[in-house]
């Protein structure tokens, strides 16, 4: 049996892995140049997948894009939304100077744009909008908002419903970011009854939430109760779904997003 100075004796030998985690720590973090070239590469991929859809008119490529919009939020910042504007929409967009104006960025190469869809486009501009909340510029998303839905609009494609049901979620907050959300009420009404003569069930679901959003906001109970009394869209769901929506959106008078949750039932 050895002894215990025989024990403290021996040499420990030195971790490999902890020196492998120290050289880790030493590494130094990459350049916001090379972070920003990064982002537009993974949003240059989302902008094919939504061209993807154009072109074999798949909407269910377009929510690929929107699940990681979370995530690509986060990255965005004045140079890769310059180089995004300046590369992928097109100079006959009137708003495309303004877009500019709100990222100014003079390390940005001058490209010409490429020949994309309006889907493109109007992603693009989606992410400035975005962008815009994000950072609380509140007066520059007004008008920001409002060019992106008078675009959107203008689109009839079943590609662009799951797109657009985003866009005017986007609208609707900059308005009640700004304490205006009196104020899109009008036109989200009349985009309802364009969704529903278009069996836009994307939309349908997002506006019937925007407008029970807006009339909860401003304790306007008895109209949202109409509203859901008169709707076609809950009508095709079952008697119990429907009688939830009601108990749920109007009874506890909480605004809640309960119709997407119907869909997916």
């Amino acid at each position: 049996m050895a002894s215990k100075t025989q024990r403290k004796a021996k040499v420990e030998k030195p971790k490999v892995e902890d020196a492998d985690v120290e050289m880790k720590d030493t590494e130094a973090p990459k350049p916001q140049s090379e972070l920003d070239a990064l982002t537009i590469e993974d949003i240059k991929d989302h902008i094919s997948i939504i061209e993807k859809s154009v072109v074999n008119k798949e909407p269910r490529f377009v929510l690929r894009v929107l699940r990681q919009l979370a995530s690509t939020r986060k990255r965005l910042n004045d140079a890769v939304l310059n180089q995004l504007i300046k590369t992928y929409i097109s100079d006959s967009y009137e708003f495309k100077g303004n877009l500019l104006g709100y990222f100014p960025c003079t390390d940005s190469k001058d490209e010409k744009p490429h020949a994309r869809s309006v889907l493109t486009e109007i992603y693009v501009h989606l992410l400035g909008m975005i962008s815009l909340l994000d950072n609380n510029r509140i007066n520059d998303s007004i008008p920001c908002a409002q060019a992106l839905i008078n675009r959107v609009m203008s689109v009839n494609k079943p590609t662009m419903h799951l797109l657009g049901a985003r866009c005017f979620f986007y609208y609707s907050r900059a308005f009640e970011m700004a304490g205006r959300l009196h104020e899109a009420r009008t036109l989200l009404h009349g985009r309802l009854r364009t969704s529903t003569l278009r069996h836009d069930s994307e939309g349908q679901a997002m506006l019937l939430n925007l407008l029970l959003r807006n009339y909860i906001h401003y304790n306007l109970y008895e109209q949202a109760e109409k509203l859901i009394s008169k709707t076609t869209f809950l009508k095709m769901l079952t008697t119990t779904k429907v009688q939830d929506t009601s108990s749920i959106s109007v009874k506890s008078r909480q605004p809640s997003w309960i119709i997407p949750k119907l869909l997916r039932t």
